[in-house]
């Protein structure tokens, strides 16, 4: 019998109410900006350990489309947890703030992240 293995390169896809999430690409930092946009708790906890990095280091050191990742996460993530186990870890706190998405038009955001130096 025959074993055919295919590989390719999914990029992810995440819909929040009315706004669709795609990653650029497939690293680690996008895979955490994907996360802290759209994740609960647990899963961002389960992205956390899957990209090697320790938690200060991501919150102080990863951008998601050249803004800090808790300031990303405040934006468009609703679980606040999230958002405050990032600010912990942070050198600037950002604040939660509150959006009508059903007000919002349909919108596809382009998610990069990258390391910040």
């Amino acid at each position: 019998m025959k074993t055919l293995l295919l590989a390719s390169a999914v990029l992810m896809t995440t819909t929040v109410g009315a706004t669709e999430f795609v990653a650029a690409d497939n690293s680690r930092e996008t895979k955490l900006c994907m996360a802290a946009a759209t994740a609960n708790t647990l899963q961002m906890n389960v992205a956390i350990d899957r990209s090697g990095y320790k938690l200060q280091s991501i919150a102080r050191g990863i951008a998601c489309n050249d803004e800090p990742i808790n300031f990303f996460a405040a934006r468009y993530n609703d679980d606040q947890r999230v958002v405050d186990r990032l600010n912990r870890h942070s050198r600037t706190k950002a604040k939660v703030n509150i959006t009508d998405l059903a007000r919002n038009e349909n919108k596809t955001i382009i998610i990069g992240g990258s390391a910040v130096q």
